[in-house]
């Protein structure tokens, strides 16, 4: 018999009843603008309206007891608070994005038999068909979409080479400007002419994979902030990890320090940590990684914490400045206080001197890491934060801490830094900087309208003129700038009313 799968789950004892109620398309609602003394109207806009699906069901049973129990387990099954693949046995390659409309309808009982309706809301109005992956070999490649709609691609664009900018154009998805009809396009970065020097805004100061700790000593004298170093840090599965804490009434644990080749003004300091605080509700601990200057004077500080002995809940703090004279420019939870739990992901400071204004710009960054994707979520950002001129110490060591209060019991030993990178910021006013290099990732997202560089949102990068392309009904002629990528990928799902 068949049956349905909704959020990727199909239930065997469930099946389907004649009677589907669903219109042969979507409606449409038309927007229009009427004028004073002109009959008629004109035709602003056209917007496809929700999808409404009537599916009769039905259910064999045992008794009322299984019953009820069949109904609550559909109940549960069916209630997403937002929309979920629904595929239908009996439209095979089919699959809409569907919310269930308030309540099933009451289930009539037939002796061992049960059926009802459930009526499920398609919101955008449409089906899809299987996604496709289509990969272009040269610069300009034709795109076939045998759907009934326009549908958004994501493209994916792997760097051979140093580019300052990555640019796709459809010439068959135009667009009205005045008069003028145009291709669009969507671009990041941007080119540069014969008298522009291409450059390497950030230039790698140290980097560490982790692997080993050469170069790295204790920090027994750092500027810990309210606690001992005690303990030590080891080297494990390319993560330097707490190997013991020592002991201490409050905040104690090992931390480790290493000198950078020279010391730098304006710098940009990234690492990849994992910290681990479900395993237990009572961890508590923190994740730091500090910059001092040549005297061991505290320039800026990223860390995770969990603080709290009754729960797991990770906030963050980046700081410009020392222990006792600081700012801090990003400090909380993400939207929800649990939402950086067992964080695995990036933290990111940096700072740049603005000679016009005589004081430095700030930014933090914090954002989980989806290992399989590559993509970063669950973010929150600072983007430009003036310290008025005060934090203006430069570089020249690194320090990375893990820590404990008490007797508490610290964070999941594999909590630690996979790596470290530090640069330095550079600036060439006549130049073009470099926006990716070989080996990195560039994603456009048509049905989100970002662009993504190694998974992180850069539409700071979109030129003015982007405006995120699709793929029209038929034919579609796509063409690629700069001739620098070794892969080009394009992925789609046909979409039908």
């Amino acid at each position: 018999m068949k049956s349905l799968t909704f959020n990727g789950i199909k239930k065997d004892w469930l099946f389907l009843l004649k009677g589907r109620s669903k219109p042969p398309f979507a409606s449409v609602r038309r927007n229009l603008l009427t004028t004073s003394g002109m009959d008629g109207a004109y035709l602003q806009s056209t917007n496809v309206q929700p999808l409404l699906i009537n599916q009769p069901v039905g259910f064999i049973v045992y008794d009322d007891e299984h019953a009820l129990r069949l109904k609550d387990e559909l109940a549960t099954w069916l209630f997403t608070d937002r929309p979920a693949e629904l595929e239908f046995d009996d439209e095979p390659g089919r699959t809409y994005f569907a919310v269930v409309q308030n309540t099933l309808e009451d289930f009539d009982k037939f002796a061992e038999f049960r059926q009802g309706t459930i009526q499920f809301l398609v919101l955008d109005g449409y089906g899809y068909g299987p996604e496709r992956t289509r990969m272009p070999i040269t610069d300009t490649a034709t795109i076939k979409n045998e759907g009934t709609a326009e549908t958004e691609p994501i493209i994916e664009l792997e760097v051979n080479e140093s580019i300052t900018y990555a640019m796709v154009q459809n010439q068959d998805d135009l667009i009205q400007l005045g008069e003028e009809t145009y291709p669009k396009f969507m671009m990041v970065g941007r080119p540069h002419d014969v008298e522009q020097t291409p450059f390497e805004k950030y230039q790698r100061v140290y980097y560490t994979n982790a692997n080993d700790l050469v170069g790295w000593t204790t920090a027994a004298n750092s500027d810990i902030d309210g606690g001992v170093v005690a303990g030590n840090i080891v080297s494990r599965n390319n993560r330097f990890v707490a190997d013991s804490y020592g002991e201490g009434s409050n905040w104690h644990g090992p931390a480790i320090k290493t000198s950078v080749p020279r010391p730098i003004r304006d710098f940009r300091l990234s690492a990849f940590v994992g910290f681990l605080n479900e395993s237990q509700g009572n961890m508590v601990g923190r994740l730091e990684i500090y910059l001092l200057d040549i005297n061991g004077n505290a320039v800026a500080k990223m860390a995770l914490k969990d603080t709290s002995a009754n729960r797991a809940a990770v906030f963050a703090e980046m700081r410009a400045g020392d222990r006792n004279s600081n700012d801090m420019i990003l400090s909380g939870f993400p939207n929800r206080e649990t939402g950086w739990n067992n964080f695995s992901g990036q933290l990111r400071i940096s700072r740049e001197w603005d000679e016009r204004m005589k004081e430095n710009a700030w930014s933090a960054y914090v954002a989980l890491v989806d290992t399989s994707t590559g993509r970063h979520h669950g973010r929150r950002m600072v983007s430009e934060w003036r310290d008025g001129g005060k934090y203006s110490r430069t570089v020249a060591q690194i320090v990375v801490h893990i820590g404990t209060v008490g007797n508490h019991t610290p964070v999941h030993a594999n909590s630690g830094v996979s790596s470290i990178i530090l640069q330095e910021i550079v600036k060439e006013p006549e130049g073009v900087p470099y926006i990716a290099h070989a080996g990195d990732i560039i994603t456009f997202d048509s049905k989100t309208e970002d662009v993504f560089i190694n998974g992180e949102p850069r539409n700071d990068l979109l030129d003015f003129g982007t405006d995120f392309i699709n793929l029209v009904k038929g034919d579609n002629r796509l063409i690629f700038h700069p001739s620098s990528f070794s892969r080009r990928v394009v992925k789609y799902r046909e979409k039908f009313r």
